[in-house]
């Protein structure tokens, strides 16, 4: 054996010894008190989708918008550092024949607002060929976003 292995066990089995040594004669009762965590803050986010229409000038243009033939968007809200979000917060979703998205020149846009905590957050953003998120995954985005408490808007570069 190494040198370091054998100091790595040794000190594993000596944190074990000592753990199991937990002194005192038995259990004790902890006064109840007031709860010191409070509710997180919350804040609103506002996103904005604009899905091309199969003809029109956004086709030809830098692709920043998502796939014609997206009938509906899903985007799920992580902590910054892409673990789930505590307390979780439902995926949404929004269909393109929902009164979140509009007719407007070269497709539709759309905008949903999402209460999430007033934190650093990541939006994952996924298009999909069916309503109701279901179907082909046409596109997917991941964006970040720190939250403020009041209204901020979320944009993807």
């Amino acid at each position: 054996m190494t040198r370091a292995f054998r100091f790595c066990s040794a000190l594993t089995v000596s944190s074990l010894i000592l753990a199991a040594c937990g002194g005192g004669s038995g259990p004790t009762a902890v006064p109840a008190g007031p709860s010191q965590s409070k509710p997180p803050s919350v804040g609103r986010a506002a996103l904005s989708f604009f899905v091309a229409s199969k003809t029109g000038s956004a086709r030809t243009k830098r692709p920043a918008y998502l796939p014609s033939m997206t009938q509906s968007i899903v985007v799920n809200v992580f902590n910054g550092d892409g673990t789930p979000a505590n307390p979780a917060i439902a995926p949404v979703v929004t269909n393109l024949n929902s009164s979140s998205c509009t007719a407007v020149t070269g497709g539709q846009q759309c905008a949903v607002t999402v209460t999430v905590p007033t934190q650093a957050l990541l939006f994952a953003v996924a298009a999909y060929a069916q309503p109701n998120g279901t179907g082909a995954l046409l596109s997917s985005s991941v964006t970040p976003a720190t939250i403020g408490s009041g209204p901020n808007n979320v944009s993807s570069h």
